[in-house]
Order: structure tokens, then sequence, then C-alpha cells
């Protein structure tokens, strides 16, 4: 019988402790940085370790996880809910069901959103969801992880309308969702919208290439709020793709490990769905 991994692997430098599962993550960079592959790389190291997972997905690409790295074979079997390769539709008024049937059967899923018919749709649904599993598992503790993809729609810093109740439910979630076992992953290339609230709240920054002054602005202030060493943030624009400083002053350290480390994700193993097309992916 094979023995269970020590670790996630994510790269050559660095193998996260198993308890990321109930930490609170930001991931941030500008786009084809290699943000989406170092959360892929983390999902997959997650699922092979025993340990759930739900991906928020409003871009329509974690899909990807289901197939080999070429496409041709079987990735994870996870069940896919919504969207355009979903195994079942998903409706704007099931967040609530859809939390208990995650906690019920403790599963690891995606939750594609894309195909929602509006913006008010998706938030509706997700306010829905992050409010019930937060509830579920006040009752009944179990360590579970969220990947929240475009966190910077989901928590932005102007709330507007409609947008309080999902932004209080995530906000909640990433500030108190570890002591119920929930820990959470932002994923933005947006850092300057995330609402600072939410954002200041995480424990560890994983944060690749950023070029923008805002975007970059908005790290220093995580830096400065968690006084960390702050010359980091001057080295940001130009990281390669796939390389990223892991800032953790507290989680890491109490593993031993360094509280910034400089390192280079691995490349995910299964099919990357998400990146940009080419001309050789033109039909004939």
């Amino acid at each position: 019988m094979a023995r269970p991994p020590k670790g996630l692997h994510v790269g050559d430098d660095l193998t996260l402790p198993l308890d990321a599962i109930t930490q609170s993550i930001a991931l941030l960079a500008v786009r084809r940085a290699g943000k989406s592959n170092a959360a892929a790389v983390i999902a997959e190291e997650m699922y092979h370790a025993g340990l759930p997972w739900v991906a928020i997905d409003p871009k329509g690409d974690w899909w990807g996880l289901r197939s080999s790295g070429d496409g041709n074979g079987p990735g994870l079997p996870i069940p896919i809910f919504g969207g355009l390769h979903g195994d079942m539709p998903l409706l704007p008024e099931a967040g609530k069901l859809v939390a208990d049937l995650i906690v019920e059967q403790n599963l690891t899923c995606a939750l594609d959103v894309s195909e929602f018919a509006s913006k008010a749709a998706q938030m509706r649904f997700l306010a829905d969801l992050g409010e019930r599993l937060f509830r579920l598992h006040g009752r009944h503790p179990q360590p579970r992880h969220i990947f929240l993809e475009e966190a910077d729609d989901v928590i932005p810093q102007r709330v507007m309308g409609d947008m309080a109740r999902c932004v209080g439910a995530w906000s909640k979630l990433v500030k108190q969702g570890g002591s119920r076992g929930l820990g959470i992953t932002l994923i933005s290339q947006r850092s300057a919208v995330v609402n600072k609230d939410a954002l200041t709240q995480t424990e560890t920054m994983i944060v690749l290439r950023t070029t923008s002054p805002q975007d970059t602005k908005a790290i220093l202030e995580w830096v400065k709020y968690h006084a960390v060493a702050q010359e980091i943030v001057e080295s940001l624009a130009g990281l390669d793709d796939g390389e990223a400083w892991v800032i953790s002053p507290h989680w890491l350290g109490r593993h031993g490990q360094p509280a910034i480390q400089r390192i280079r994700f691995r490349r995910r193993a299964t099919f990357d769905s998400g990146s940009t097309p080419t001309l050789d992916d033109r039909g004939h």
C-alpha cells in the first residue's frame, strides 16, 4: 500500500504542509505569469493527498483537471457542475443545495458559474453557497479548501447594491473559516481591487509576476501589514513565468520553513484548458 504523501510538492524548491487545506492564501499575478498553473498544481497535490476542495470557476476552465496534460487521457476523476463541460447543470438558485451536497458527500469538485446569464445570478449563487458552507462547517467542522477564481469580482473593494451579501459571506469565510476547517485561496490578477479587509486577513501570499503600480501597491500594503521585508516587491515585475515569492510569516515558520521563499512551480500534470488559443488551435 502506498504511503500517504507528507506534503504538497508544488515545485522542486517547495513542499507545502498538508494543513494547507485550512489556510487562507492569496495567489496573485498578471495574466500569463503562471497563476492558473500554480492553482492547478496545488489542487492536484491536494487531491492526491486525499484533501477535499471546491473550485469556484467564473472563467470556465477548471474542467481541464479532468484530462491528462496532453488532453488525450484521464486526469482527476472529479465532478464538474455547470459550464460547457459539466456533468450536470448548475442553477443560480441552487447555492444552498450544492453546499449541502458538498458537505454531506465530502465532495471534491469544480463549480463552473461561467454560463450563468448575469453577474447578479453568479453573486446570488455564491452568496448562498458561501453562507451555507460557513454555517454547515460551524455545526460539523471538517477540513476543506476553496479555490476562489476571479476573487476581485466576488469580494471587490468597491461594494455596490446586491454585492454586499456576497462580499460579506466570503470575507467572513476568509477571516473566520479556518476555525471551522475551511481554508481558501483567493486567486486574482487584480490585487488592487480585491477587498482589502479580506486580502489582509490571508495568512500567506503567493505572488508571481506583477507589473501594475496599483496591484504592486496592494501587495506592498499586505507586506507592511504582516511586517515582512518590503524589498521583494521591487522584484515582482522581473519574475519569470511560474516563478513566485511565497510569503508566509507565521504558517510555514511553524513547520520550520523560511517565511519568505522564491520558488518555481512545477508544470501541472492535467490539461491546461485555460491557456491562450494559438493559430494551431484553429479548426480545419
